[in-house]
């Protein structure tokens, strides 16, 4: 075991420098562009958060095993990286890395789950799925049984920063019970100003049916797919919504009996469309998106995926 029990109380307070201290753990084999892109992602997110990623953040003539045991120590969080060769064996040998005592990711892993201090979440990336326990060493089994985030290479940059809001609630003190719990406003079905925004196309008579749709779209900054789709609706909901009150002004003033129009009907009709469209809209989209870290188990094997070889 990589863990040193004698020096282990006497490791410092992680907090003692006001910052958040973060290890990435990963296999150079595996995910190494990904572990870039993540040390990258975040570094720029989290302004008051200390990245540690082996090579590059070790100060050279240090001894390279026992820096990364202090890191270690002095972390708050620890980002334990899973691609699809996470598990593979050395080259040329039947024997998995894993399986070796003095393999780093695993000596990592094994140091991180002896501090009691340290929040441990799996990352996956390259769409691998969470080792069950049994696939594991028996010192570091515990790791199935954390929630595992996912980053998709599709959604990369809503991903790191779904990512690193969490972490910042890490490093803000406290979490609400369970990381994939949504804050308890939400679990009852949203704000009261998310409520408020999704009756406006009902309480406007439809002339604000484009509201709910850009504060949707406010709501997620990290979700570029999302913005778009949001604010295209705004704009058709808007001209649909502009252009049927025209043509039900233009078809009144052309006949002493408006209601007998066909295109002052056809024209009500559409804009009563519009406001019921947007009203559904706004209440599906009066909350963010909660995607919490999924447990072990769900990403074991997830409907409508292909079996890993």
């Amino acid at each position: 075991m990589w863990v040193d029990p004698e020096n282990e109380d006497a490791a410092a307070d992680p907090g003692s420098d006001g910052k958040q201290h973060i290890f990435i753990s990963y296999r150079h084999s595996d995910c190494q562009a990904q572990a870039n892109g993540l040390y990258d992602g975040l570094g720029h997110r989290l302004r008051n958060a200390t990245l540690f990623m082996d090579i590059d953040s070790i100060p050279p003539g240090v001894d390279f095993e026992q820096h990364i045991r202090d890191e270690i120590r002095r972390s708050d969080v620890i980002l334990v990286m899973i691609g699809d060769n996470w598990l593979d064996g050395r080259p040329g040998t039947n024997r998995r890395r894993i399986d070796e005592p003095n393999d780093f990711v695993r000596l990592e892993i094994e140091n991180a789950l002896a501090l009691p201090n340290v929040r441990i979440i799996p990352i996956l990336v390259e769409r691998a799925q969470m080792p069950p326990a049994e696939e594991l060493p028996v010192s570091i089994s515990q790791l199935a049984r954390l929630h595992a985030f996912e980053l998709s290479d599709h959604r990369w940059s809503s991903d790191v920063e779904r990512l690193a809001r969490t972490l910042e609630l890490l490093g803000s003190g406290p979490l609400p019970p369970g990381l994939d719990d949504p804050p308890p406003a939400v679990r009852k079905g949203g704000t009261a100003v998310g409520w408020m925004i999704a009756t406006t196309p009902l309480l406007t008579c439809g002339f604000a049916s484009f509201a709910p749709a850009l504060w949707a779209r406010s709501q997620r900054p990290g979700d570029p797919v999302y913005r778009r789709r949001m604010l295209m609706f705004s704009i058709i909901v808007g001209i649909a919504n502009i252009g049927s009150f025209v043509l039900i002004g233009v078809s009144g003033s052309a006949t002493a009996s408006p209601e007998l129009n066909p295109i002052s009907s056809i024209a009500a009709t559409f804009w009563f469309g519009t406001i019921v469209i947007a009203t559904v809209v706004a209440i599906l989209n009066r909350k963010p998106a909660q995607r919490g870290l999924g447990s072990a188990e769900d990403h074991r094997q997830r409907p409508g995926d292909s079996p890993r070889p």
